[in-house]
């Protein structure tokens, strides 16, 4: 299974059990398509555009699940690496397949533990 990964406030995936699908939330409205990450790049996307106050974790999502609809593209900002963008009104509840947590040492963010998602 490929996995692709989203950063999210707490409060944005609280929302999202009740959408039924993970909604877009920040710059997604504007540019138009889902901002998902490579594992390597969570803890970067966590510190660049996050806040402590905001209690960011991390799902882990089946990008098989996601279709055509996921594409691959290059990301000038942040050095020309490939990201995964999801042009879609949502992530399925179904394709997160874990979370993980997020903890912060005053400086930085750092990956917690994983929980699986059960009965999404």
């Amino acid at each position: 299974m490929e996995k692709v990964f989203r950063v999210l406030g707490k409060s944005d995936w609280a929302i999202s059990h009740d959408a039924g699908i993970v909604p877009p939330c920040g710059s997604d409205s504007r540019d138009g398509f889902i901002h998902l990450s490579r594992f390597e790049d969570i803890i970067d996307t966590a510190n660049l555009y996050f806040d402590l106050s905001e209690s960011p974790l991390v799902l882990e999502v089946d990008a098989e699940e996601l279709g055509d609809k996921l594409r691959w593209e290059k990301v000038a900002s942040r050095g020309g690496r490939s990201f995964p963008h999801l042009y879609s009104p949502g992530i399925p509840l179904t394709a997160v397949r874990a979370t993980h947590s997020l903890t912060h040492d005053g400086t930085t963010f750092h990956l917690g533990s994983r929980s699986e998602v059960r009965d999404t």
